[in-house]
């Protein structure tokens, strides 16, 4: 395969053959970097209920095939493959290259879908049943019989099209109001544990980077390293390990070592933070702020735990209404670490976050929401990716309008940067569905046959992502001149992926 890189190829048709387009599209670095992973079909062709164009590994174990995404069958929820017919004004398009990673579909404050753009759109269902939308059909040509092709094919019926694009993207369906954030994110796996040989702890535990002792004498991390723990039963939430992320290094604390031994922290339980010399650790039901002269503890959240410096302070959230959507944040003044309540704030999240989280970004805040879950089993329209979600903002004053870059499917239970380049980290998704499991070992669910749901076992250790490794734009082509959709005549879509060199 040498030499050899992933195309994305466009056929659009009308029924008389009035708009006819045979055009190489542009694939974006995030769409390689999955198909590096995963192969076209783990994420593209196998998102289809139709078997035609789908190709099967056979080996002595039986047939095998990627059924990492999810379809549902005529659902409007969850991950699915979807082509979108855009009209983009000219700064929209000429800002699209191989780095984009989000769909050019969003209002300009970035928080909510704009209609006017879209044209027409298609996900995998096989029947239309909305305005401007198409419908899966069978794959045609040489797209269905060559092993190195693999694509998807739309029909928009007489009528349903109407006006002129400049623009095709492929990527994932955000049409849908309950996560207009959706898309997919490549976690990578850093945890020590063996299931194989039934090392079957709870794992996920680290220590975040640039932590220094309570001193301040000692480093404990450095600004590019985590700490991991063991895999027998007594310290597996043990630091034994540090870990270099920018490197790879992972070398074992000697038990001499002033680092060996500490207690480390899941992401998903508690969020672990740090401001100047202050490292700061929700633990047993306080929040334990550590310095060099001293150690206080201040209020704890529950899964809303957030604390960041803002003008001098230190905010910890304190409450948040499901209702209202306001959070409390409780002020500490950051040098005597005393509560100082007459600089309080309450600030409202935006309704599509329930389960916040807030980090400092830079200059600016990140907003996550803490975890995936099951929006429903009972009829395979549920889907794992329906809460992740982040997205950076510029007012804590004003969230929902001050939003300046989205981070789809990315679920930061914890955040740093290294190097200026944030990590997004995470863990164990055990017992985060709606269908939970007492067995630590046993992650998240997921559909592996359209007909029913299935437990699998996904490993669920700590895992981080980091820019490029998000998003949800595969693909598009730009047009100079508007294509004009011919009044009273269908139009078919096919959309495919090779390999050339």
């Amino acid at each position: 395969m040498d030499g050899m890189h992933c195309i994305g190829k466009i056929k659009v048709k009308s029924d008389k053959g009035t708009l006819d387009l045979d055009v190489t599209n542009t694939v974006t670095q995030l769409f390689e970097e999955i198909v590096a992973h995963e192969g076209i079909d783990g994420i593209f062709a196998n998102a289809s209920p139709i078997e035609g164009g789908q190709t099967w590994i056979l080996s002595n174990a039986g047939a095998i095939t990627q059924k990492y995404v999810q379809y549902r069958d005529n659902a409007d929820s969850g991950f699915q493959i979807t082509v979108y017919l855009l009209n983009l004004q000219d700064s929209e398009k000429n800002g699209l290259n191989s780095k984009s990673n989000v769909l050019p579909v969003y209002t300009s404050a970035l928080n909510a879908i704009d209609d006017s753009k879209i044209v027409g759109y298609a996900t995998v269902k096989v029947a239309a049943t909305k305005t401007k939308e198409g419908y899966l059909i069978p794959l045609e040509g040489e797209t269905l019989v060559s092993h190195r092709r693999h694509g998807l094919q739309w029909k928009w019926e007489p009528g349903v099209l109407s006006g002129s694009f400049n623009a095709i993207c492929v990527g994932v369906n955000v049409l849908n109001d309950r996560n207009i954030y959706n898309g997919i994110t490549l976690m990578r796996s850093v945890e020590n544990n063996n299931k194989l040989l039934g090392e079957n702890n709870e794992n996920g535990y680290f220590m975040i980077p640039g932590v220094k002792s309570e001193d301040g004498g000692t480093v404990w991390t450095e600004d590019n390293e985590i700490l991991l723990g063991g895999v027998k039963i007594n310290d597996y939430n043990k630091s034994r390990f540090v870990f270099n992320l920018e490197t790879g290094e992972r070398k074992s604390i000697n038990s001499d070592d002033v680092r060996y031994d500490l207690t480390l922290q899941r992401p998903i339980d508690y969020l672990q933070a740090h401001i100047g010399d202050y490292y700061i650790c929700y633990n047993s039901g306080t929040k334990d702020i550590k310095t060099k002269e001293s150690k206080t503890s201040i209020v704890q959240g529950n899964y809303y735990d957030s604390v960041f410096e803002l003008d001098g302070y230190i905010y910890s959230a304190y409450s948040f209404s499901t209702y209202t959507h306001e959070m409390t944040l409780y002020a500490y003044n950051k040098e005597t670490l005393s509560r100082e309540s007459e600089h309080d704030k309450t600030i409202t999240i935006p309704s599509t976050f329930e389960r916040p989280r807030i980090f400092k970004y830079n200059e600016n805040y990140l907003l996550t929401d803490s975890y995936y879950y099951f929006d429903s089993i009972s009829d395979n329209k549920g889907s794992i990716y329906d809460k992740g979600k982040s997205i950076v903002f510029s007012n804590l004053d004003d969230i929902e309008n001050s939003i300046i870059e989205i981070i789809p499917a990315v679920q930061a239970l914890n955040f740093a940067f290294i190097n200026n380049k944030p990590y997004f980290f995470t863990s164990d998704y055990s017992n985060r569905s709606q269908n939970t499991h007492t067995d630590a070992s046993i992650g998240v669910y997921y559909y592996n046959d359209p007909s029913s749901y299935s437990q699998q076992v996904y490993k669920n250790g700590l895992k981080y992502t980091t820019e490029g490794m998000y998003g949800n734009l595969f693909s598009f082509k730009t047009f100079d001149s508007q294509q004009q959709i011919p009044e009273g005549e269908g139009v078919k879509l096919q959309y495919y992926y090779t390999f050339e060199q």
